[in-house]
């Protein structure tokens, strides 16, 4: 069989699932609207910006007015999504990308997950009788489940391959930045986040100087200073990533890793 009938019977097999796929998702869509008052048909005629709240949102779009492309809106969004939803979203922690390279003609996938300490152990989340301990709060909190984190490392990669040059990485800080430095309001997920975790973030030092008022989580719609954010990010603009993997950074999140009260971790300069 010629390769050019093969490609035939994929293309037409592929049309096949793709019809299905799509008509499946309208499906979905149709039976999600009629459940969550949330949910708006949306369409855009040169672009769109979805992200988890309206600032990240309104951030990116700014910046594809500007001139800027989708990678550099992204990093944008994502930065703000740092200051308004720290406890999902973050320069601590690891992320992926799917990114459509028009002139290719291709999707490239980036890998940004968080990298385990050099010094990790299969045994390390075991209790003394071999079993595992429970993953709250054990698991996941105090020094030891922290990794390297790799979110900073991936954005600047892709805006480095595929960004606009319309906006410098370190340009793209700029309204999480302001954003940061001024009364920014406690959304409803960052206030249901400080409720649910309240006993594992008293087990650390430094996180009710943040979020906490008077020995209580903060609630929807007060309001929150981030100063150490904004500084953080400012050193990454003025050094750039080097600063936050191997510099200033990288030594104090290292030292309040292995200091950690409730469960020191593992993570060094290797």
């Amino acid at each position: 069989m010629s390769f050019k009938k093969n490609d035939r019977l994929f293309s037409s097999f592929r049309d096949k699932i793709l019809k299905r796929i799509f008509f499946m998702f309208l499906q979905v869509c149709f039976i999600l609207s009629s459940f969550s008052p949330f949910l708006y048909a949306t369409a855009g005629e040169k672009a769109m910006v979805i992200t988890s709240d309206p600032l990240a949102t309104k951030t990116a779009l700014e910046i594809l007015k500007k001139g800027g492309n989708a990678i550099d809106a992204a990093v944008a969004a994502q930065w703000i999504l740092n200051v308004v939803q720290p406890q999902a979203s973050g320069i601590g922690g690891g992320g992926n990308l799917l990114f459509y390279d028009r002139t290719m003609k291709r999707i490239l996938f980036f890998d940004g997950s968080v990298k385990a300490p050099d010094q990790s152990f299969a045994a390390m989340f075991l209790d003394e009788k071999g079993q595992l301990r429970p993953y709250r709060p054990d698991r996941n909190t105090g020094g030891l489940p922290v990794g390297v984190p790799g979110l900073l490392a991936l954005l600047e990669e892709v805006h480095t391959q595929h960004g606009s040059r319309k906006f410098s990485f370190k340009e793209l800080f700029d309204p999480a930045i302001q954003q940061a430095e001024k009364m920014t309001v406690v959304v409803e997920p960052l206030a249901q986040a400080l409720r649910e975790q309240k006993n594992r973030l008293a087990l650390l030092e430094e996180a009710p100087l943040a979020y906490f008022k008077r020995g209580e989580p903060l609630k929807t719609g007060e309001k929150i200073l981030q100063p150490d954010l904004a500084k953080t990010f400012r050193l990454i603009q003025k050094e750039g990533s080097r600063v936050f993997y191997k510099g200033e950074i990288a030594k104090a999140i290292i030292r309040e890793v292995q200091k950690n009260t409730y469960r020191p971790g593992l993570l060094s300069a290797r």
